[in-house]
């Protein structure tokens, strides 16, 4: 029997943890209604098929996160046995209706290595009918939530700095579109706008619907508007510098950033009524100067797929001059996340001393002619070095 297989292809930052931890927590509700979320290809938390995305980009030869080239399992796993399990899982399956999902899959149309992916998917998924769908989201608001993520992860570089190094579908959304309307056709692209005054009922309900599911089971618990939350961009700068400390194997390092997040999700919870709010990474002119830069490519976009809409996105206003940009912390905040790193993480890590690794690390930034910031660093120092004295 053909399906209707409704590839999620992202953007990143546009609501997929929330969508994917929705259909891995309901599939079964949703298998009732007639819809397939399949098991093949997806794990871990939240439940997305990253694992048929990031194969295809292994076997391109593409950078990889870090969480998944730990993984020795699927890493020498082929993406030909990932895809073959998904279309006999599908072939075998009772639903009508299919949906995969992984913002990992938006990559695929930036490089000439990965695109020639794209076509080994339809042939994977011959057969059926394939509608591809993709989330837009403002370039600025973009960039920031995304580099914020980079650095929650193991980024060192500066927002600006990575603006260079970035692959060219993070600014240029038409390179990471066409490619897919090649090959699967203009008529099989949902592309919606990922915005509040376009969401009202929010992203799930919104996918839902593109789906055509009715009576599907509302999540109350409100697990799902705090998923893949953005660390408060007044620490953010500070994570960045205590990137530079995580090394080591895979494994241990992925351990030590989780523990850094947990921290900061603490400090974040406890001072959340005194928090600075609203923001931003970048100035206002750099912002409306990354969209004037993207004018051309959105209003393509809204030519191909909006019927013209202008503007696209909601224009910048003028009273977002005076939101504040941020910038180097203040000492204080420096020491206190340092003082609780130092003392929970990194002195208790297994193999990390404050009179080795650790103040040599430091050593080595301060000496760095890259380095931006010797201030906080020596802040540190000073903080090991006390730590010592009194220990």
């Amino acid at each position: 029997m053909k399906k209707r297989v409704y590839i999620h292809i992202g953007y990143f930052k546009t609501g997929t943890t929330a969508v994917q931890k929705y259909f891995g927590k309901y599939c079964t509700e949703l298998t009732r209604l007639g819809i397939l979320y399949p098991i093949s290809g997806r794990s871990g938390i939240p439940a997305a098929h990253h694992d048929l995305a990031l194969s295809m980009i292994r076997d391109a030869g593409m950078i990889l996160p870090l969480w998944f080239k730990i993984r020795n399992d699927v890493m020498k796993t082929p993406s030909k046995a990932l895809w073959t399990s998904l279309a006999c899982e599908i072939g075998r399956a009772k639903q009508e209706k299919v949906l995969i999902s992984s913002e990992e899959f938006v990559r695929f149309g930036g490089s000439e290595k990965t695109r020639e992916y794209i076509t080994r998917i339809r042939d994977y998924l011959s057969g059926n009918d394939v509608t591809i769908i993709c989330y837009l989201r403002r370039q600025d608001d973009y960039y920031e939530s995304f580099y914020n993520t980079t650095v929650k992860e193991f980024e060192q570089k500066t927002i600006h700095e990575c603006m260079s190094v970035y692959e060219k579908i993070h600014f240029d959304y038409l390179a990471a579109l066409v490619p897919w309307e090649e090959v699967f056709g203009r008529e099989n692209m949902i592309v919606r706008l990922y915005d509040r005054e376009e969401l009202l009922r929010g992203i799930v309900p919104d996918i839902l619907d593109v789906i055509d599911i009715e009576g599907y089971p509302e999540d109350t618990d409100g697990e799902l508007q705090t998923a893949n939350l953005r660390l408060n961009n007044k620490y953010l700068e500070i994570k960045r510098w205590l990137n530079h400390f995580n090394k080591g194997v895979p494994g241990a390092r992925v351990s030590q950033n989780l523990k850094v997040r947990e921290l900061f999700q603490t400090i974040d919870t406890i001072e959340r009524p005194l928090a600075k709010t609203g923001c931003r990474l970048l100035s206002y002119k750099e912002r409306i100067a990354m969209m004037k830069r993207n004018e051309a490519v959105n209003r393509e976009i809204s030519e191909r797929y909006f019927k013209g809409k202008w503007p696209l996105f909601k224009a910048i206003g003028e009273s977002e001059m005076t939101i504040p940009v941020v910038g180097e912390p203040e000492e204080e905040e420096i020491l206190k996340v340092i003082l609780g790193m130092t003392t929970a993480i990194y002195l208790n890590e297994e193999g990390y001393t404050a009179g080795g690794d650790l103040l040599r690390r430091v050593k080595d930034l301060e000496s760095s002619r890259s380095w931006r910031y010797t201030a906080p660093l020596r802040k540190i120092s000073s903080l090991c070095r006390k730590f010592m004295r009194k220990a």
